[in-house]
């Protein structure tokens, strides 16, 4: 009998292997033993997007409001009730809309009386922390509410990364991305968020799945499709503009191919037209081919090409769309202050978002990108692959630019976790080392939860403290409150707490009276003025926000947290110390005796008020 059991495993190895068996019952063997391997690939499949999902809805509720979700969520708020698109316009609406319209049914409370509507104004932030403020009563309902709108962003993601890689590499490799989507701690610390990050990576990839439809079929409804695809990447994030190259540096790798005639090559056309209509339609047409001479610029780049053009030249975009890329450009002249390690740097670092993926990526994933990278020569089918991600970073990482989290190459996670679905195709060996570190990595991730917006991988605890490696979003975009609240009660103090919180929530607001710590001497900023902070240094227990532990709080996060800084921070002084707990990543606590308070307090003549 155990033979027999062992010849029938025999046979359907083998009928694996054979491409096309003759005999009618070794077809039907081989028939079911896909069909039972199918359904289980997608048994695991459905299981891993539910995982998922209950790490998103988790984290939802867990997290406090975010430095940029307060301003998403009243920008989309104000798109669903007034049809006006003006604030926030930096980034496109469908994401905030779709966040924004289960809360308009909540009726939440909204005063638009300090909407500043000047050239070049952003009062987003302001409006946020008002929003934040009016509904202080169930604020964290309605943003677990916006935040679990989100939810279909992430589904979609994953199946366009199981689609795409069944597609370019076969059954296993689909799973193989899908599991890889669905752990990644920066998708699952981003996912449960009220922001385009995560949104754009999952219209990106879904993006690539229609054009591989197209170019494998190029025809007028494939082309609608694509250009219905690019029109709804445009409406996630700006930086997907870099899709329209793309497809214009794919296209001509297919002509000089041949797999596009030059008669087909006119569907790009097609594409374009239902992209730019579907754009003008998500924002209903409003301000729709206006005089570019009525547009008053702020950015260099724009005044530039106005000045090029005749007066009554008709834009073919939105008004809002076209003066959000203004803005956009203008905060890029401008160049923000950046962070890395230790060093502060107006306008960036062309090797940021290098650092940030090694600090920020768990280590398996990386190792598991380079085998697929170097494991075959990329075919043309996978150009897409390559040329999309290319163009990003050269877009991110040419100065001045915004190098303030790795949020900003999220689009490029779904592509690279589908290039490694390559290693299924490998030996045994590959493919067994390649399963391995795809579970390490779904270990690892599971052990971080439910911070996975403060991760940092194994490299980074090689360099040094993960904590001064990265800052902003990369750690501490406030998302701690809740939690802080929560340690907080369990104390059961009377006192005002020693806190120094970064993040557009007043920490009254949920029910935590403090008082700010004291300034360092030689570094004194004007601190919000609506708290107490103490003169001195005294014993006590002591909160300190990450981001204040730098030697980085630049003037352009003032508008964002209400909590004016410098260039060179008044608090890092608690830098020097080690924390005796943490509360999720972004909150350190301190345990200061007299003797260590009168120490600094002499050291670095600190300052405060009363």
């Amino acid at each position: 009998m155990l033979g027999n059991r062992s010849r029938t495993l025999v046979e359907v190895v083998n009928l694996t292997i054979r491409p096309s068996p003759t005999d009618p019952n070794e077809r039907m063997m081989l028939e079911r033993f896909r069909t039972s391997r199918l359904l289980w690939y997608r048994t695991v499949a459905v299981v891993c997007i539910a995982v998922q999902s209950i790490f998103l809805i988790w984290g939802a509720w867990r997290n406090s409001p975010t430095a940029d979700e307060t301003g998403h969520l009243v920008a989309g708020v104000t798109y669903c009730k007034y049809w006006d698109f003006d604030l926030y316009n930096v980034n496109p609406p469908l994401p905030k809309i779709i966040a924004a319209l289960p809360v308009v049914l909540m009726e939440p409370a909204f005063d638009g009386s300090s909407w500043e509507r000047s050239i070049g104004a952003r009062p987003e932030g302001k409006l946020g922390r008002d929003f934040a403020r009016l509904n202080k009563d169930r604020m964290r309902q309605i943003f677990f509410v916006a935040r679990t709108a989100m939810l279909p962003f992430a589904w979609l993601g994953a199946l366009g990364c199981y689609w795409l890689g069944r597609r370019f590499y076969g059954e296993e490799a689909g799973l193989f991305s899908l599991v890889m989507w669905c752990f990644s701690p920066t998708l699952l610390g981003h996912g449960c968020l009220v922001t385009s990050d995560v949104a754009s990576a999952s219209v990106l990839i879904i993006f690539i799945c229609v054009w591989d439809y197209f170019r494998e079929r190029p025809c007028l409804e494939t082309a609608m499709n694509l250009g219905f695809a690019l029109g709804v990447a445009a409406l996630c994030k700006f930086s997907l503009i870099v899709l329209i190259p793309a497809i214009v540096i794919v296209g001509v790798v297919d002509a000089y191919s041949r797999a596009l005639s030059t008669r087909k090559s006119c569907l790009y056309f097609v594409v374009g037209g239902v992209a730019l209509c579907l754009l003008n339609f998500g924002y209903l047409c409003m301000g729709s081919l206006e005089p570019i001479g009525n547009y008053q610029f702020v950015s260099e780049k724009l005044v530039n090409v106005q000045s090029h053009l005749p007066h009554g030249f008709l834009v073919p975009l939105p008004h809002d769309l076209v003066e959000g890329v203004d803005l956009q450009a203008a905060d890029f002249e401008r160049g923000w202050h950046a962070y890395l390690m230790g060093e502060t740097r107006k306008g960036g670092f062309a090797t940021y978002y290098l650092w940030a993926s090694l600090f920020k990526v768990p280590t398996t994933t990386l190792v598991l990108l380079g085998l697929a990278l170097f494991c075959r020569w990329p075919n043309r089918r996978e150009l897409p692959l390559l040329v999309i991600p290319l163009l990003l970073i050269l877009i991110a990482s040419k100065p001045p630019t915004l190098n303030i989290g790795i949020r900003y190459v999220i689009p490029l996670l779904p592509l690279a976790f589908v290039l490694m679905g390559r290693l299924t195709l490998r030996t045994p060996r590959v493919k067994s080392a390649a399963v391995a570190l795809m579970l390490a990595t779904v270990v690892i991730v599971c052990l971080q939860a439910p911070n996975w917006l403060g991760f940092f991988s194994l490299a980074s605890r090689m360099a040094g403290k993960p904590e001064l490696l990265l800052a902003d979003s990369n750690i501490d975009w406030g998302q701690d409150l809740y939690a802080l609240s929560d340690w907080w009660k369990e104390r059961e103090e009377t006192e005002p707490l020693n806190l120094a919180f970064w993040g557009p929530v007043d920490p009254e607001l949920v029910g935590i009276r403090h008082q700010l710590p004291p300034q360092q001497r030689d570094r004194a900023v004007p601190i919000n003025r609506s708290h107490p902070q103490m003169a001195r240094l005294t014993a006590g227990t002591y909160v300190i926000s990450v981001n204040f532990l730098h030697a980085f709080s630049p003037a352009e996060w003032q508008d964002k947290i209400g909590f004016a800084g410098a260039d060179r921070p008044s608090l890092e002084y608690f830098s020097r110390l080690d924390p005796v707990e943490k509360i999720g990543t972004s909150l350190f606590v301190y345990e200061l005796d007299q003797v260590t308070c009168d120490q600094f307090n002499k050291e670095l003549g600190l300052i405060g008020r009363r």
